[in-house]
């Protein structure tokens, strides 16, 4: 009961809350000064922010987030994640697919901790959109060789 209590306090008094679904202006005014900003390849724009002890940096796609990533030194604590999970999945339920790995039960949000101990949210829309992009891009190097045959 008391793990409860205290996990509780620490979710309702994190101070970093991200939103997928926010625009540049919205992250700036919740972040406030962006550290870096600047526009990617098949329209896509990048921001990194820094709030309290962590790093945020924001994917900006069809003028609205839809990719954060969270870093900090250490590891993330467990109520670290839940209300990181909680913040960008609103009422949405998320179910724990492995050690690393989450998914909104609506299957419209994925999370993930990547290798070097940073969580990731994204839509599913931009995943498919983002790999999509990333096998033309692979299978077009493959097959470079094989122009003028």
């Amino acid at each position: 009961m008391k793990y409860l209590v205290i996990t509780l306090f620490l979710i309702t008094s994190f101070p970093v809350s991200a939103r997928i679904g926010e625009n540049y202006n919205q992250c700036q005014a919740r972040y406030g000064q962006v550290y870096i900003k600047y526009d990617g390849d098949r329209e896509r724009q990048y921001a990194l922010f820094g709030k309290s002890i962590f790093k945020i940096n924001v994917t900006i796609w069809k003028n609205t987030v839809h990719q954060i990533g969270y870093a900090k030194e250490g590891d993330f604590s467990d109520a670290e994640i839940a209300y990181i999970l909680k913040a960008n999945g609103g009422d949405k339920p998320w179910r724990q697919m492995s050690e690393s790995r989450w998914i909104t039960k609506d299957g419209a949000l994925r999370a993930v901790m990547d290798d070097n101990g940073n969580m990731n949210i994204l839509t599913s829309e931009y995943g498919h959109y983002y790999w999509e992009g990333q096998s033309k891009q692979v299978q077009n190097t493959e097959l470079e060789h094989l122009r003028g045959l």
